[in-house]
């Protein structure tokens, strides 16, 4: 081996020394830099899919929560329609008893009114054919009865 060779040599491994001082820590460093901030990415992003999931069970949650409450709700709404049917069929009962009484008594109260005028009208005409029969047998002198007389007796 020669000079050159040899020169060669130490100049390469000159080079191996001063690369292994001062431009591989600086390789590593930029390599383990990178794979830090890789890992803090991964990292960052299973906390926000951890996250995500959490709001996803709490949304499912809510939403059959809420299903739920929708479901009452109809419920007691129905429940709370049929009971208002019933109270108005009990309204409408009592107002049609109400009605009915109110009309019957309207019906008694027209067939008083009428009865005692057809009383008045049955009696005016008695009192005439009384009157009228005494006259035609002549008895109104001996009777001493006037029409005045026979009306009084209503």
């Amino acid at each position: 081996m020669g000079v050159a060779e040899v020169s060669i040599v130490i100049s390469f491994i000159g080079f191996l020394v001063l690369f292994a001082k001062k431009v591989y820590p600086l390789v590593v460093g930029g390599v383990d830099s990178y794979i830090a901030e890789v890992r803090s990415k991964i990292d960052e992003a299973e906390r926000l899919k951890s996250e995500a999931e959490k709001a996803l069970e709490e949304a499912e949650r809510q939403k059959l929560k809420v299903a739920s409450e929708i479901k009452m709700y109809q419920k007691k709404s129905r429940e709370r329609i049929k009971e208002l049917e019933q109270e108005n069929e009990k309204y409408l009962k009592v107002l049609e008893m109400q009605s009915e009484a109110s009309f019957d008594k309207f019906i008694q109260s027209e067939f008083a009114r009428h009865k005692k005028e057809l009383m008045g009208q049955l009696s005016d005409l008695v009192i005439q054919k009384l009157m009228e029969r005494i006259e035609a047998e002549g008895l109104n002198g001996s009777l001493n009865v006037s029409s005045d007389d026979l009306k009084m007796l209503r």
